[in-house]
């Protein structure tokens, strides 16, 4: 099968799988959504292990319209979005053994509609196809946030989802008014344009991609709404869903910005990113919820990821959220066969190896494959080096805060976690490897060794962990909804402040 022909497959496998689920129940009452769901899982994972093989490494961009027609709507990959592509795999073999979380069939054909819009996304030519895409994906996941009836969670992420749908419509209008298409990359006319009609648009974008991304200070939905669900769901939130953002960001934004020279958006970039590791990194610190601190854990990568991004390290960036992928698919998976209650977490003992490699892989301490990704950058200034220890000790101790035990009773897990976590942590850490001074590696160390010896003794004290904190960052959620006006002025802020 030729590239194109994948191209064009890859996201209609599962919509036929839903129209065909959809068709069978409505004319002879049978429900096949489970063989229609695992049927689908299984094929899209083939033909992207395929589109994998077809693009690493290769340079140049495959498209592939749907029609003859002059308007037809295009698809479109090339080896930059292949990273996004593994961190839409890994959470959608987890879940193949999973999917009987999915207790109705109404939740089964909204996952495969979800599925779809997920997998439109990666391989989309276009910018309002994005949106398209991106709309499918995101409206089944306020169905499947609310499989548990925590219907507060499911209406918080759709607000925020539709003021960031606000921002990109807008964006999306004032790129088109430059006379230039919708494809990717951007047109000619849209560079010809005078530089403040540039800043509009990559303004509007970045707003709506850091609030999907939960950049600081639109970061608190992530541990309300990702926890909420059951774990299948929260995987592909964690391991993906959330990085969609940065994948626009990436495609949209950066790149366009850094043909055109535009440094303000990467100085906001760099901003939120720096916050994005800290504040978010204290509160997993509090948090006294298991599931939430693995939540809150996505958004700290967030800003690693940004970080990296914003200070020229696409390369590592986008392996980073494939790898974070791996482990947040497993941490989330893991909660299903663990017994959690007042800060105990009790699991047979290979469920808890799997979740302390998992967990340590998220704090990002030496000599975790995490650590050779964003060596370059802790290395390029002291403070770096300081925000990544910070936020790393921070995740550290919102994971060691909880007392672990073995416990025979607990469930049973099947997932498939040493030779997957093997494989990604042998493929990784080569490539990124470079010489380290002792007393760098000493740093780190001797950080992890203190944050277990005093989380150890804070745990031992009468109550439990006292370090925690009954308050909320944001009051209520009309002061939520008021913090993406403030990221886009902050975004404003930037542009006149450098181009002043």
């Amino acid at each position: 099968m030729t590239e194109a022909a994948l191209i064009l497959l890859f996201p209609f496998v599962p919509l036929f799988a839903a129209v065909a689920a959809l068709a069978l129940h409505s004319l002879v009452r049978r429900d096949i959504s489970i063989a229609a769901l695992r049927g689908s899982a299984a094929a899209q994972t083939a033909v992207g292990l395929a589109l994998i093989v077809r693009f690493l490494g290769v340079a140049g961009e495959v498209r592939r319209p749907i029609s003859l027609w002059n308007y037809a709507i295009e698809f479109a990959f090339d080896s930059s979005r292949t990273p996004f592509l593994m961190a839409y795999l890994c959470p959608l073999l987890f879940s193949l053994s999973r999917l009987r979380q999915l207790t109705s069939p109404s939740l089964r054909l909204a996952m495969l509609f979800y599925l779809g819009g997920c997998s439109g996304l990666l391989v989309t030519g276009d910018v309002f196809n994005f949106f398209v895409f991106y709309e499918l994906m995101i409206m089944a996941a306020y169905v499947l946030v609310a499989a548990r009836g925590r219907f507060y969670a499911s209406v918080k992420y759709m607000l925020l989802g539709a003021i960031s749908s606000c921002f990109l419509l807008a964006g999306i209008i004032a790129f088109y008014a430059t006379g230039a298409d919708l494809g990717i990359p951007f047109a000619p006319e849209f560079y010809a344009r005078p530089v403040a009609h540039q800043a509009w648009v990559y303004t509007l974008f970045a707003t709506a991609f850091f609030i999907k991304s939960a950049f600081f200070p639109v970061h608190s939905w992530v541990a309300t709404c990702h926890a909420a669900s059951v774990p299948m769901i929260s995987a592909f939130l964690g391991s993906y869903t959330v990085f969609t953002g940065i994948y626009g960001l990436y495609q949209r934004v950066l790149r366009p910005a850094a043909v055109t020279g535009f440094v303000p958006i990467f100085d906001w970039l760099e901003t939120l990113a720096l916050l994005t590791m800290l504040v978010p990194s204290a509160a997993v610190f509090l948090e006294k919820d298991f599931k939430r601190c693995i939540a809150g854990s996505t958004v700290v990568t967030m800003g690693f990821v940004g970080l990296l991004l914003a200070r020229g390290y696409p390369k590592a960036a986008t392996f980073y959220v494939a790898l974070h992928a791996v482990y947040k698919s497993l941490l989330f998976h893991l909660t299903d066969d663990l017994v959690i209650a007042g800060g105990i977490v009790q699991g047979r003992g290979r469920t808890l190896a799997a979740l302390a490699v998992a967990a340590w892989m998220a704090s990002g301490f030496f000599p975790a494959v995490i650590w050779f990704l964003k060596y370059d950058l802790i290395e390029a200034h002291a403070g770096l080096r300081a925000a990544a220890l910070i936020s790393s000790a921070f995740v550290a101790g919102g994971f060691l805060k909880f007392r672990y035990a073995r416990h025979d009773a607990a469930p049973r897990t099947a997932l498939p976690v040493a030779g997957l976590m093997a494989l990604f942590m042998v493929a990784a850490s080569f490539p990124w490897y470079r010489p380290v001074a002792a007393w760098k590696v000493m740093l780190e160390l001797s950080t992890l060794a203190t944050i277990v010896w005093l989380a150890e003794r804070w745990r031992r004290q009468e109550g439990g962990w006292r370090w925690t904190w009954e308050g909320r960052l944001f009051p209520n959620l009309n002061v939520e909804l008021l913090m993406p006006l403030l990221l886009f002025v902050s975004g404003l802020a930037f542009v006149v402040a450098r181009r002043l």
